[in-house]
């Protein structure tokens, strides 16, 4: 939608996580007559079904989101956005390739290529290195904890992508969703949302098509670098169990990986959100040509 003013000029509806973001910020909004109304009731973005779309009712301690027909007479508030020009920062040289295996500028390891089946996005992926947390990884994963928040442990989110290039902004999302958490509670897509490492902050958990890839790049013979993943277990070389996506499969229940055997081909699971058994993996995009960041 386009109205006048000023402003980059094009209007939405909210996602479930904007609008955790108008919430988490009313008092600061309001401060200069936004108007987000307690006790109002909000359409987002974000599709249930065929016939349903999350909509938001804003309490007075907490934001509630649930179905609603899409026949319903709810209020809307339109948001608008831009990015940053961080331009003058990041340090471009020639466009570089890569190949399956090779470290990328963050010193993750290349997984996903432009030839890589799937990936209409045109960039490369790489994946952070098995240090990336400071530990060794055991055979069970060497990190486990939640998918998010605890509060959303029974609520869908709205992080339902699969493809090759949706795995950031599934954990934008969530994050969005997180952002009132406790400082001291601990869960995969804040874990990887505030890991740096080389100057990259950008990275994220993969979707479940970045997921995919992922395994088959790492299980490929091109790939001869052991980053963490793959254990041998009785003879038997399989997947790290527990390496999480980005991608929600219902309301309680994410996308992961399960013993993952190479000679069956791998078989993806969905595991419980907050069971404490999930892995987080930090993977990130390939920015075309990027050596480095300037310092602000």
């Amino acid at each position: 939608m386009k109205l006048d003013g000023d402003g980059p000029g094009i209007w939405f509806l909210p996602s479930t996580g904007e609008m955790a973001e108008l919430y988490r910020n009313k008092p600061t909004l309001d401060s200069i007559d936004f108007r987000l109304l307690f006790g109002g009731n909000y359409w987002t973005s974000t599709e249930v079904n065929a016939t349903d779309v999350q909509g938001a009712i804003l309490g007075r301690s907490d934001q509630v989101v649930f179905p609603m027909k899409k026949t319903s007479d709810f209020d809307v508030k339109l948001i608008s956005a831009f990015k940053p020009d961080l331009t003058p920062l990041l340090v471009l040289g020639p466009k570089q390739e890569f190949k399956l295996n090779d470290i990328g500028p963050a010193g993750g390891r290349i997984f996903i290529t432009p030839d890589t089946p799937g990936n209409t996005t045109g960039k490369y992926f790489e994946a952070a290195q098995k240090d990336w947390s400071g530990a060794v990884p055991s055979q069970f994963g060497f990190y486990k904890t939640n998918w998010a928040c605890n509060s959303v442990a029974q609520k869908l989110v709205g992080a339902t992508a699969t493809a090759i290039g949706t795995g950031a902004a599934n954990t934008r999302m969530v994050e969005a969703a997180c952002v009132s958490a406790p400082a001291s509670e601990v869960f995969a897509t804040r874990i990887v949302s505030n890991f740096v490492i080389n100057e990259r902050s950008d990275w994220f958990l993969p979707s479940k098509d970045e997921h995919t890839a992922l395994y088959r790049s790492i299980t490929s013979p091109d790939y001869n670098v052991d980053i963490g993943m793959l254990w041998d277990l009785g003879g038997r070389r399989q997947f790290n169990a527990c390496i999480l996506t980005s991608t929600e499969f219902s309301k309680d229940i994410v996308y992961g990986s399960f013993e993952r055997e190479m000679a069956a081909g791998g078989q993806e699971y969905a595991t419980l959100k907050n069971s404490q058994s999930g892995c987080p993996w930090p993977v990130r995009e390939v920015i075309a040509g990027e050596i480095g960041y300037r310092p602000l």
